[in-house]
């Protein structure tokens, strides 16, 4: 966990007690076969606990591969070009 401040990383640990409007970030990185992953979390800090800031990350790796199967579907249908009933490219 870090603070963001006015650098995208502070250099200094974060206080012991945070205060609302505060930032922190929850960012755990891993490699597979040498292949470096890395995925952050930033939540604001609100009187009444904390608010994720960005919208929910997979961390099970059955989360991941669901969403790795939705970027690939999502992928393939950007790849194809609509055509109209005679054959001609719609774009």
């Amino acid at each position: 966990m870090y603070t963001h401040g006015l650098d995208m990383v502070e250099i200094y640990p974060p206080p012991k007690e945070l205060d609302t409007g505060n930032t922190v970030a929850f960012g755990p990185d891993f490699d597979v076969d040498g292949q470096g992953f890395y995925q952050e979390d930033v939540s604001l800090i609100t009187p009444d606990g904390h608010q994720l800031i960005n919208p929910p990350l997979p961390y099970s790796a059955a989360d991941i591969e669901k969403m790795m199967a939705r970027l690939k579907r999502s992928q393939k249908s950007e790849a194809h070009v609509s055509t109209n009933t005679s054959g001609e490219s719609l774009q």
